[in-house]
Parts: C-alpha cells; structure tokens; sequence
C-alpha cells in the first residue's frame, strides 16, 4: 500500500488520487490518502466525497490559521501509519504543517520509507535564512526521497536537503477534460461564449486566474495594461477574489471598460471565460507551481507567464507556445505580443500549447509512470 498524507481534498488532488488508485490498482498495489481536514478558511473548493472514489479518510484534529498559513495538528498520524503499514509514505503540502512533521520527525518506527512531494524553488521561497530556513532543512533531511512536479522543484530540494536521495517526478495533473477545447472547435465555443458574457466577437480578450492578491502580480499587469499604447479595442480581465480587489476595482472605473472584474467562479465557470479569451496571463510573483496555465493551454490559449512561476521550463516553449514575463514588475513587452498578434498566431501558439500539454501533462501516463517509478522504489527497500 502505498499511502498519502495531505491537507485537504481539492479537484485537482481528487482527480489525481482517483486515476493513481485505479492504475495501482491494476498493478497490485492500494493507495490509501489521509487528509488533515475537509478544508481550510479561504479555500472556496467544496468538499465533494461524490467524486472521491479513491480511498480516504479525514483525520480528527485542529487547525491554527496563522496569517495565510494553516497548520494542521493530527495527534493520531503516527498510529494511523502503523495501523495502515504502508509500504511507501508520501507527504504532500506544506513542510511546516505539525502533523508532517510529527510523522516524519517523532519516534516513529518507521514501516516504511517516507517521500516529501515538494513544490518548492528558490523563486517561491519567503525565507532564505534564519530559523525558518534552519528548521526546513531539518524537516526535509529527515525524508528519505522526493517527489517534484518540475525541475527546479528537483534541484532546489535537492540542495536544501543535501546527499543523495531518490526523487520520483510527478507533474502536477488537472481534470483536463473538463478544460480541454478541440482547436478545430475553439471559434465556435469562443462565439458561445462571448455572447452569454456580453463580450464583443473583436475584443482582443487577457485573462488571469488567480486570487487578487500581491504576489500575483495582478496591479502590475493592470498598469502595464492601461499605459500600453496598443490596448486599443483589447479587454483585461481578471477571475478571482482577493485583497486588492478595491484598487483592481478602481482602475476597472477609470478604464472605460478595458478591465473586468469577473470575480469567484466556479469550475464550470473558469472554462466558460476561457473559451471566450484570447490570451492566458499569470504574471505572478511567488508561485511553486500553478496550475491555471496548464488548464489554459488544455483549453487551447496561448500563454504570457511570469518566469517566476515553478514550472515555466515545463509549460512555455519560448516563441511558440507564449511568452515569458521575464520580470512581473515590468510585463510590457509580453504584453505587447498578447495584444498585437495576429488572430492566426494566437491561434497556432494555442495549438501549440495545447499539443505540448497533451504530451507532457496527460494525467493517465503521467500517473502510470510514477507509479511505476514507487513500485520500483517499493521493490528496491524490500
């Protein structure tokens, strides 16, 4: 049995567990997921056991919210992992959260060897010395390997853990059929779309989606938007909540239209807004790595991304697929593409994106292949 420790179900973690269960499933072997609890505040995903059809359970416990940060405390994690005897133990979430660290760091015996599944790089980390950085390294040298969703993931984990230790590649999946658009059937569901959103057909139409919060960049890309002197006829919009929202709103006012504020969304939702857009955008600051711009490319948009998100060397092949935000401070000249392109080139880099996704972010091979790569971890501590 293979068993993952994480904080709480969302979509894309469900979607995950479920094709990971039914593969390991065919190759002998159980996955078991214990969650820290059913959700966090500021999370908006529901809970959704419907959906969830591999094997779980939500572990009784509290949770401390600590700016953005919640903490989650399980006292019963280290009898669970023994009941359960696992034969590989990966953790997922945060390194800090106490009932990780008392998993790996306490008077376990072990039953067997324990992962970290890590999404962190040196762009996303907020402290690079002092007691937060000491007590990281510790935690993370007490694993016994890695699982990473992207290179720099790999190389950064690796250098804060030190030796030589086994990482398993896991891109991070998305439900991409709910996202994914056939290009020969993208104009008409652009039309649809725009016309329930009361877009016009010829709106040269950004969107990013993300939380409307500093560290996404979003006033930075508002102003590039609003002084770039080819914005004529083009709409940004933004879907999401946060913080900033009142300044976004302000700008929005004294745009005439050239900003939209689509607010929370749904799933559903989410998909409809991408049908109608022209250009995917996350010019974010601090970001391990995200998944809007996989989703994106599924629904077949070219992409401008800020060089600070994890996974860029994954998702953007350079002048094909999109464009790099290089500094989120400043994206004017991706911006620039996005809004002078030609329809066909958007159309193409689109195509290109979604092509590139396929082959690298298909969760049924991704998953088989790491499951492969624990079934010969599993054999190789027998």
């Amino acid at each position: 049995m293979i068993v993952f420790l994480t904080n709480i179900p969302t979509p894309y973690r469900t979607a995950f567990f479920n094709e990971a269960s039914d593969i390991a499933r065919a190759a002998g072997l159980d996955i078991s997921v214990l969650y820290c609890a059913r959700t966090e505040a500021h999370r908006s995903w529901p809970f959704e056991p419907d959906r969830m059809r591999h094997r779980f359970e939500i572990l009784s416990g509290r949770a401390l919210r600590a700016g953005r940060i919640t903490f989650h405390f399980n006292p019963q994690i280290r009898a669970k992992l023994r009941a359960l005897a696992p034969r590989l133990i990966i953790c997922a979430g945060s390194w800090n959260t106490p009932t990780v660290i008392q998993a790996v760091m306490g008077g376990l015996t072990r039953p067997a060897p324990i992962l970290f599944w890590s999404e962190g790089h040196d762009d996303a980390m907020r402290y690079g010395s002092g007691p937060v950085a000491w007590l990281r390294s510790a935690v993370l040298r007490r694993f016994d390997g890695f699982v990473t969703p992207n290179s720099r993931s790999a190389a950064w984990v690796a250098a804060i853990a030190g030796g030589q230790r086994p990482n398993l590649r896991l891109p991070n999946l998305i439900e991409e059929e709910r996202f994914r658009i056939p290009m020969d059937c993208r104009q008409t569901q652009r039309h649809r779309a725009r016309a329930a959103l009361g877009i016009a057909r010829d709106t040269r139409l950004i969107l990013q989606v993300g939380q409307l919060i500093p560290r996404k960049g979003v006033l930075e890309l508002a102003d590039a938007f609003l002084r770039s002197d080819d914005r004529k006829g083009a709409q940004l919009a933004f879907v999401g909540s946060g913080d900033l929202a009142p300044e976004l709103a302000a700008r929005a006012a004294d745009a005439d239209g050239a900003i939209r504020l689509f607010g929370e969304a749904s799933v559903d939702q989410v998909c409809q807004y991408l049908a109608a857009a022209d250009v995917f955008a996350l010019n974010t600051f601090i970001d391990p790595n995200p998944l809007s711009p996989i989703e994106a490319a599924f629904a077949g948009l070219p992409l401008i991304l800020s060089a600070r998100a994890g996974n860029i060397d994954e998702v953007i092949v350079d002048g094909i697929t999109g464009q790099r935000i290089n500094d989120p401070t400043a994206p004017d000249a991706a911006l620039h593409w996005a809004l002078t392109a030609t329809g066909e080139d958007l159309h193409n880099a689109g195509a290109a994106g979604q092509e590139h996704v396929t082959r690298n972010f298909s969760r049924q091979a991704a998953v088989a292949r790491f499951i492969e790569d624990a079934k010969a971890m599993i054999a190789a501590n027998a």
